[in-house]
């Protein structure tokens, strides 16, 4: 759901007691350029980070949102964009699809649901979201809402006892929306754990794919044995870690807490004694700088950690863009990573 830009963000609007609203895709149809999941976080004053479209419904997308913290709720908006009479808004997207958009506002019972989504964020959990209406009057109601995570029991948010106990709560985040003859809705969304990155190297080549890791929104580390790396400017704003001793890598960095390993220090040894201690974790992405021939030297001075490495090591990293240097070999490698986490 949230990345780690629009997290920071809307915990600085929370610190600041500043009235924002999160707005959530739940279903999409056809072509669109946002699919179910994606969220935008929209300040009272019309600030926003994310994208829901192209920036051709935005603007629409704040009056919404306006109005769902004037009234302190929650509004669903649907944006048809599969006839050419969409033009007549104004917006000729082209996309030909079909965007259903909750918006939260993150006030009253929804602000405890939001700090609840910090502390899962920050413990590196996931879990899904139920949003309840009633339809009175041609209007859908809210009537709460519903968050199970990965370690807690199922909580509940304004929501009445009686109703939360005549919900079927994993049917609800299966189907992602439901109905019942018209009269009731009810919108689920999963809260993604942010993806967490670690690199093993400083060297100048890691510097554009901090860059785009960063821009992206993913949680990053970079760490190196070599403490002059970091006298560097290039790793400004970034988690930095200077690793005291090579051989106890998993004292100084709890490696579970990865979801992606890039291991590039162009150093034979260094990279033979990391790789010798990440054999053991199941990571969605293990890469390794470097040729085909560089990757077997190493496997091969493993031995059996080697042929166990083999498996789950990827080397040389990187789609095949014809990328020729720094910078486009960076976008061949995170668009790598981007990849395996979708698919893990």
């Amino acid at each position: 759901m949230l990345n780690l830009k629009q997290y920071r963000l809307s915990k600085k609007w929370h610190e600041e007691r500043k009235p924002f609203a999160l707005g959530i895709v739940f279903s999409t149809e056809g072509s669109t350029y946002s699919k179910h999941g994606t969220a935008i976080i929209i300040s009272k004053e019309g600030e926003f980070c994310g994208l829901v479209s192209g920036g051709c419904l935005e603007d629409d997308i704040i009056i919404h949102a306006r109005q769902a913290l004037q009234t302190n709720t929650p509004n669903v908006v649907n944006y048809d964009l599969r006839s050419e009479e969409s033009e007549i808004w104004g917006l000729g997207a082209g996309c030909r699809g079909l965007i259903n958009l909750l918006i939260l506002p993150v006030t009253g019972y929804y602000l405890d649901f939001f700090q609840r989504i910090f502390a899962l964020i920050e413990a590196g959990q996931a879990g899904s979201a139920i949003v309840l209406f009633e339809r009175k009057k041609a209007k859908y109601l809210s009537q709460g809402i519903i968050l199970k995570s990965e370690v807690s029991k199922i909580e509940s948010f304004g929501m009445e006892d009686k109703i939360l106990r005549s919900i079927d709560v994993d049917g609800y985040i299966k189907s992602k929306v439901m109905r019942k003859k018209d009269t009731s809705l009810g919108i689920s969304f999963d809260i993604t754990k942010i993806p967490n990155i670690l690199i093993l190297g400083a060297g100048i080549d890691a510097v554009p794919v901090s860059n785009l890791i960063t821009e992206i929104g993913w949680k990053l580390t970079v760490a190196d044995h070599r403490s002059s790396y970091f006298e560097r400017k290039d790793f400004s704003g970034i988690s930095k870690h200077f690793i005291k001793d090579k051989e106890n890598l998993n004292t100084e960095l709890n490696l579970s807490e990865f979801d992606v390993v890039l291991v590039m220090t162009h150093n034979l040894e260094a990279d033979r004694i990391y790789l010798s201690q990440l054999v053991e974790f199941n990571f969605a992405y293990l890469g390794l700088l470097g040729p085909e021939s560089r990757k077997k030297m190493i496997l091969e001075k493993l031995e059996d950690t080697g042929r166990l490495l083999e498996k789950k090591l990827i080397g040389p990293v990187g789609l095949d863009i014809g990328a020729d240097g720094p910078e486009s070999i960076a976008l061949a490698v995170v668009a790598e990573m981007h990849a395996k986490l979708k698919s893990h």
